[in-house]
């Protein structure tokens, strides 16, 4: 069960999804419509605000003129959706450095504000599990296993189960974090770097995830800090 706070949470980040969605089709709608006029632009929402002013303004190109008030019209409203993405975004932040749980989480490795942000409006109190490899499995993030008599057999995590929208959240943050790790500082730190050797970035991103989930049900169910284990600690 969701208290009304957890469900406006969750509202803010499928509201801002929905806005993020709409502006990559309008994006990709532009460059369809531009392209059958001949003119190409690069990738990146960057390249095509910059590029339709001076399509707009280019009285040389194949774009004909009745079509031009309503290209003007479909970039008002581009800039207009990312504007609206931008203040969500700070609104998001803003939120989750105020809310005591949210900022808690945002401590984890791999977790910034909107990761922590969903794990909390989908966690609840963390009380509805009993442990955490159930609230992993809810989101997909546990190994497939088939195992028959003494042979076992873990396959990889299944993309059609769980929740695909916060596992893809935990999963990009997780990435992001592997990609930026160079000398381990702590236990976990070493972990991962170890599995990143032997399993690949890819796998390892999937593995942290699962740990950060975990962690995450025990700090909310149990209203703990997060600690970090450093290796001087460990060595001493």
């Amino acid at each position: 069960m969701k208290t009304a706070e957890q469900q406006g949470l969750q509202a803010i980040q499928r509201s801002r999804e929905l806005l993020i969605g709409e502006c990559i089709a309008l994006s990709n709608h532009l460059r369809g419509i531009l392209l059958e006029f001949g003119v190409a632009i690069p990738l990146g929402f960057a390249s095509l605000l910059r590029a339709l002013p001076e399509v707009l303004e280019d009285g040389d190109n194949e774009i004909p003129e009745l079509y031009r008030p309503t290209l003007h019209r479909m970039q008002q409203r581009l800039l207009k959706l990312r504007q609206d993405i931008e203040s969500m975004t700070k609104e998001v932040d803003g939120l989750v450095k105020r809310h005591p749980v949210c900022k808690r989480l945002t401590a984890i490795e791999g977790i910034g504000p909107f990761g922590a942000l969903s794990l909390y409006a989908v966690m609840g109190s963390g009380k509805a599990l009993t442990k955490s490899r159930e609230f992993s499995a809810y989101h997909g993030l546990t190994p497939r296993q088939y195992s028959s008599s003494a042979k076992t057999n873990i396959v990889g995590i299944s993309k059609k189960v769980g929740n695909r929208r916060l596992r893809s959240i935990l999963i990009q943050g997780a990435r992001a974090c592997v990609y930026r790790m160079k000398e381990p500082r702590s236990l976990k730190d070493r972990w991962l770097k170890d599995l990143i050797e032997r399993a690949g970035p890819n796998r390892a991103a999937v593995a942290l995830a699962n740990k950060n989930v975990r962690t995450a049900w025990a700090m909310v169910a149990q209203g703990t800090e997060y600690q970090v284990r450093l290796q001087l600690e460990m060595t001493a």
